[in-house]
C-alpha cells in the first residue's frame, strides 16, 4: 500500500490522549492496519468545562490554545506511525466533546477503533480506558482495548469467550477473521457453573448441565469452523465463572475476544459484564465485539 494508493476497506480510528500509552496503542493499530491493509484516522477529543460554554472569549482562548497543542499532539502520533510503516495512509481528526461520544461517533465509519489502556485514572489526562466500555457498547464495530503493540511471534491462541448470544457468534467470526491475518490459532472458551433452580429447562445433575454446555460451545462455533475450515479452532469448557476462567487464560493468549453484551443460554452468563471487566482487568489485549441487531 502506498500513501497515495485507495484504501479498499474502512480505516482504523486510533484514540491519541497524549499519555506514555499512546504509542503502544498507535503501534498495535497500525500492525493491525498493515494486516489488513487499509489505513488509520487518528483521533484526539477533549471536552471542555460547562462553565466555559457561558465566555465566549474564555471558550475562544482555550480552544485556539488546545487546537495548536493538538496539532503538535497528533503530528507526533502520526511521525510515530510513518517511523514504523513509510507508506500508511493516516488522517487526524480534533474534536472538542466528550472522549466516549467522539470515538463512537468515529466509529461509524472505521473497521475499528483502538484505545490505549491507561494503567492509572488518576492520571492528568483523561484514561481512555475508563470510556472503553461506554465506546464498546456504542461503537457499531469492534473496539480494541490495547495493551501491547501486537508485533510479537504471536505464538499465543486468541481467546474468544462464547455465551451463545449474538454478540458472541460476532466474536467468534472476529477471532477467527484475525487468526486468518495472523497465521495462529482460536481457543473458544464456555465457562459455566452448575446451577439449581427454577430453571426448568435445565437437569438439576450438574454432569447433565455440563454436557449441554458442551453442545452450546460446539453449535456456537460449528458456522465459523464451515466457514474458515483452515483456522485451528479448539473448543475449551471451563467449570466457574466466565471472568475468573478467560482471566485465567489471558497470560498465554494473544489476544482476547468477547462479545460487548449478551444474554447467554446459562443463567448469570452476561457477556457485558464480562467484558467490561476484561477492559479494566486483563493484562493483554481485548477486543469487544457487538452482535448483529444490537
Amino acid at each position: 500500500m502506498t500513501a497515495g494508493s485507495a484504501v479498499p476497506h474502512r480505516p482504523i480510528v486510533v484514540g491519541v490522549e497524549g499519555s506514555e500509552t499512546d504509542e503502544t496503542t498507535v503501534a498495535w493499530a497500525t500492525n493491525e492496519a498493515v494486516r489488513r491493509q487499509t489505513s488509520l484516522q487518528l483521533v484526539h477529543a477533549q471536552a471542555l468545562p460547562s462553565w466555559f460554554g457561558r465566555n465566549h472569549r474564555l471558550t475562544d482562548e482555550a480552544k485556539e490554545y488546545a487546537d495548536a497543542r493538538v496539532a503538535e499532539l497528533l503530528e507526533q502520533a502520526r511521525a510515530y506511525v510513518n517511523a514504523r510503516e513509510p507508506a500508511m495512509v493516516t488522517e487526524s481528526h480534533h474534536e472538542f466533546g466528550a472522549v466516549a461520544s467522539v470515538l463512537s461517533n468515529a466509529a461509524r465509519e472505521a473497521s475499528l477503533v483502538v484505545v490505549g489502556a491507561s494503567p492509572t485514572p488518576e492520571q492528568k489526562h483523561t484514561p481512555l480506558r475508563s470510556v472503553a466500555g461506554h465506546v464498546a457498547a456504542h461503537a457499531p464495530c469492534p473496539v480494541v482495548v490495547a495493551h501491547d503493540p501486537g508485533d510479537g511471534p504471536g505464538s499465543g491462541d486468541i481467546i474468544v469467550g462464547v455465551d451463545g448470544s449474538r454478540a458472541s457468534e460476532a466474536a467468534v467470526a472476529f477471532a477467527c477473521e484475525e487468526t486468518v491475518y495472523r497465521g495462529i490459532g482460536v481457543a473458544a472458551v464456555l465457562a459455566w457453573e452448575p446451577t439449581v433452580s427454577g430453571w426448568p429447562v435445565l437437569p438439576d445433575a450438574p454432569e447433565a448441565q455440563r454436557d449441554l454446555a458442551a453442545d452450546a460451545l460446539a453449535g456456537a462455533v460449528a458456522r465459523w469452523q464451515d466457514r474458515y475450515p483452515t483456522v485451528p479452532l479448539e473448543q475449551r469448557l471451563v467449570q466457574g465463572p466466565p471472568v475468573r476462567a478467560l482471566l485465567d487464560l489471558a497470560p498465554h493468549a494473544s489476544l482476547l475476544v468477547v462479545g460487548s453484551h449478551g444474554h447467554g443460554w446459562f443463567p448469570g452468563l452476561l457477556l457485558g459484564s464480562v467484558s467490561n471487566a476484561l477492559i479494566r482487568h486483563a493484562p493483554v489485549t481485548v477486543a469487544v465485539v457487538r452482535g448483529s441487531g444490537h
